[in-house]
């Protein structure tokens, strides 16, 4: 079985929902004492290749 994946030019507000998303999710649960402030995502690249299965 192969795939074919169709990688386009994202759109902002899917980067913006994406980096939401990713910070929410890299702020759930605990973290080590060292790290004091909340992580967030400032910048997402998701290139212009698609991954390679």
């Amino acid at each position: 079985m192969s795939f074919e994946f169709k990688w386009p030019q994202f759109l902002p507000l899917f980067y913006d929902h994406a980096k939401h998303l990713l910070s929410t999710a890299l702020n759930n649960g605990d973290k080590p004492a060292i790290i004091a402030d909340p992580n967030k995502v400032n910048q997402l690249d998701m290139g212009t290749t698609p991954p390679d299965l």
